[in-house]
């Protein structure tokens, strides 16, 4: 699903985290983060993998 950030009403928005508090943390590394401004083709996803 695909949503515009502006339309999530939320003070609760992290990167490894729930908002639910019965969740379990995010156990991991995360190399890479990126927020582009709409949807993005296979081939540019692709090209990420590279």
């Amino acid at each position: 699903m695909w949503t515009r950030a502006r339309a999530i009403n939320t003070t609760r928005t992290w990167l490894g985290r729930s908002q639910y508090g019965g969740d379990p943390y995010f156990k991991g590394r995360m190399q890479d983060f990126r927020i582009y401004s709409g949807a993005q083709d296979a081939a540019f996803i692709a090209n990420l993998a590279r």
